[in-house]
Parts: C-alpha cells; sequence; structure tokens
C-alpha cells in the first residue's frame, strides 16, 4: 500500500510541475503514438542544477517511476497514509472516493 502511495504521490507531484497545458500536449501526443495510458508523462527535468541543489532535492526521494517527492519525502507520505488510510483491523485501504 505505501508503494502505491509513494507512486501516487510521485504522478500527482510530477503533474504539477508539468501544468496544464503540457500535460495536454502530451497526452494528446501520446494517444497518437498509441501509449499505455499509464505512461504518458516523462518525469519532469528541472534542468542544470548547482550539485548543492542537486543534492538537496535528491535527499527527498523518488517514486519507482522516477518523479520526485520533493516538497515530501518517503517518511512525510509515509506519516500521512498511515493517519489517514488505516481501517478496522490494522491495515490501510486507499479508496479515492473519500
Amino acid at each position: 500500500m505505501l508503494d502505491h502511495c509513494f507512486n501516487l504521490t510521485g504522478r500527482y507531484l510530477n503533474a504539477s510541475r508539468w501544468g496544464a497545458r503540457n500535460l495536454a500536449r502530451q497526452f494528446r501526443e501520446s494517444r497518437e503514438r498509441g501509449a499505455a495510458l499509464s505512461d504518458w508523462t516523462p518525469a519532469f527535468d528541472s534542468g542544470d542544477l548547482f550539485a548543492d541543489d542537486a543534492d538537496t532535492l535528491e535527499a527527498f526521494g523518488s517514486s519507482d517511476h522516477g518523479h520526485r517527492l520533493f516538497p515530501l519525502n518517503r517518511a512525510a507520505i509515509t506519516g500521512l497514509c498511515r493517519q489517514v488510510l488505516p481501517r478496522p483491523g490494522g491495515r490501510m485501504e486507499f479508496n479515492s472516493r473519500h
């Protein structure tokens, strides 16, 4: 469940970095190429960074799909998930409709 949360958070943050216009263009282009619905948005690249900035960004980590988790990290996402996703019996359940 936590891996799902890391990847979902990474996808949302990645999409926010691209912006609505770029996402619409990428989606159109992916449909023309016949790309899978789950992987049509590439990981956002912030360009050339100073070494210290790159190290700081890297310290926040990435999802399994290479999407940067900044300004969050796996510990913060884990804490959020454990707070809002628990169900009776101690297991976590994600329901996007809640």
